[in-house]
């Protein structure tokens, strides 16, 4: 008989470590493992002790992990195929971010504030619902720069459920729009989800499955005066020479960055420093921050 067991389709490492590691730890599970999601949770109620939760396409080798975490209690196990985003997220209330509200369908009998920019998301197999403190920490700062800057060009880099590239089509309405992602799943969602909020396809919002900015429509839409990158911060780190050739080199031009932690911003700033993008603004949530960065001086290239 054929087996009809499902295959995992990821990995869960599950980390223990007092307080006080919890950063380096994280910093270890990212840099040398590089999962393709990561959070963490208080273990127990005095906060003494956290639980790193990271999760891999690839079963991470046993000899790495018992490497970098001996003295530390892990373990891996596989994952189901589950939905387990809407599983998790499933209970939690809508949230209010800068000039937004994100809500779920399970909320759309409660009238949204009729003085915010509201954002149906549901929870799916893609990041970003508005709840992690990297998402909303980004809607705060494109609530900001709606202030400063009106861009024409603007790209979701890593968009997951498209909330942040929706979030900046409201905000400019005028503007061309592109979301990527490297996940299908991710880009299939966020279709979805354009759909679900009023957007249509027509060219001033596309979408798009690209890892990094390798892909013929994105060099098209290219140079872009509004990037958002809410990834991971060692992505980060390896974007920045394409990033920053990507941003349109123009004083008004911005780079909201997140998808890191506090403790991770100096070596975010270091790295796209090196390329002429200084900090415009940060944003904290909680462990969590978004920067927004912008050219310092613009010299000519003649």
């Amino acid at each position: 008989m054929p087996d009809n067991t499902p295959s995992p389709e990821s990995y869960k490492l599950s980390l223990y470590c007092p307080r006080d590691e919890r950063p380096h730890h994280e910093e270890q599970v990212e840099e040398m493992l590089a999962p393709f999601a990561m959070a963490s949770f208080e273990a127990q109620p005095d906060g003494e002790i956290w639980r790193i939760e990271a999760w891999f396409h690839e079963e991470p080798e046993e000899a790495t992990c018992t490497a970098l975490f001996a003295k530390q209690g892990w373990v891996v196990e596989p994952v189901m195929p589950a939905n387990w985003v809407a599983q998790s997220l499933r209970p939690l209330e809508p949230i209010t971010s800068g000039r937004f509200y994100v809500y779920g369908s399970h909320d759309e009998d409660t009238p949204p504030p009729l003085d915010k920019i509201s954002l149906r998301i549901d929870a799916g197999m893609a990041f970003g619902t508005g709840h992690h403190g990297t998402t909303s920490g980004c809607l705060a700062a494109l609530s900001d720069l709606k202030k400063s800057v009106q861009p024409q060009h603007i790209l979701d880099l890593g968009c997951g459920t498209g909330v942040l590239g929706f979030g900046a089509a409201r905000l400019w309405p005028a503007a061309q729009v592109t979301l990527s992602d490297i996940d299908p799943d991710a880009t299939d969602f966020t279709r979805h989800a354009a759909h679900e909020n009023g957007f249509a396809l027509d060219g001033r919002l596309s979408i798009v499955t690209a890892p990094g900015l390798r892909h013929p429509q994105l060099a098209q839409a290219a140079p872009f005066d509004l990037i958002i990158a809410n990834i991971l911060a060692a992505p980060l780190v390896r974007l920045a020479p394409s990033i920053s050739q990507t941003l349109t080199r123009s004083i008004n031009a911005r780079l909201v960055l997140s998808g890191l932690l506090n403790s991770q911003e100096q070596m975010i700033l270091s790295a796209y420093r090196n390329h002429g993008l200084t900090l415009v603004q940060r944003i904290r949530r909680g462990e969590w921050s978004a920067l927004v960065l912008g050219f310092a001086r613009i010299t000519s290239t003649l």
